[in-house]
Parts: structure tokens; C-alpha cells; sequence
């Protein structure tokens, strides 16, 4: 009993062995796939990132150029309209309600100060 016990141990230890080590690499392989599938989602994530990123500062840039765009336009309009209130000003004021006498049905127009 004991040579056959003896015999069988060395067979049993081995299949033992190879069982165990099958599991533990089966195991391995199941975590390294979770951790791939992990790594590709985060890949994901991290490219959709960018590119909102990307497209933030891209409409980031076009605010900041109609900014400044606008500023310049509000600039050159205060100018302009600087220039109409001084024109204004030092303009003599040559328009006066006449009585317009070329056509009957209107009664007042805008016309010259100076009258035939």
C-alpha cells in the first residue's frame, strides 16, 4: 500500500500543480482583458476629451476675434458718430419748414432758408 501510495503521490502533486497553474493563467488572462478593456475606454474618453478641448478653444479663438472685431467696429462708429455731432454742430442750421407753393396737395416741406 505504501509503494502504491508512494507511485501515485508524485502523479497527483504534478496534476495538482498543472491544475493550479492553469487557474492562476486563466485568471491572469481575465484581468489583463478587464484591464484592456479599461485602458481602451479610457483611450476613448481621453479622445473625446480632446477633442472637445479642441473645439472649445477653436470657438474660444472665434469669440476673441469677434470680440476684438466688434470693438474695432464700436470704435470706428463712435468715431463716425463723433464726426456726424461735430459736423452738426459747426453746420449752420439751413433746413426750415416753407410752404411748399410747386404742389398743392402738400402743404409744408423741408426746403432751403433762401426763398425766391
Amino acid at each position: 500500500m505504501m509503494t502504491m501510495l508512494l507511485q501515485w503521490v508524485p502523479i497527483a502533486v504534478s496534476v495538482l500543480a498543472v491544475g493550479l497553474a492553469y487557474g492562476l493563467v486563466r485568471r491572469e488572462r481575465v484581468a489583463r482583458q478587464a484591464l484592456e478593456n479599461k485602458f481602451a475606454a479610457t483611450e476613448v474618453v481621453l479622445k473625446n476629451a480632446r477633442q472637445q478641448q479642441e473645439s472649445l478653444t477653436k470657438q474660444l479663438q472665434e469669440l476673441r476675434a469677434g470680440t476684438l472685431g466688434m470693438g474695432q467696429k464700436l470704435a470706428e462708429m463712435a468715431q463716425q458718430l463723433e464726426t456726424l455731432a461735430d459736423r452738426k454742430v459747426n453746420w449752420p442750421c439751413r433746413i426750415r419748414m416753407v410752404a411748399c407753393t410747386a404742389a398743392p396737395v402738400k402743404w409744408w416741406s423741408w426746403g432751403p432758408t433762401s426763398t425766391n
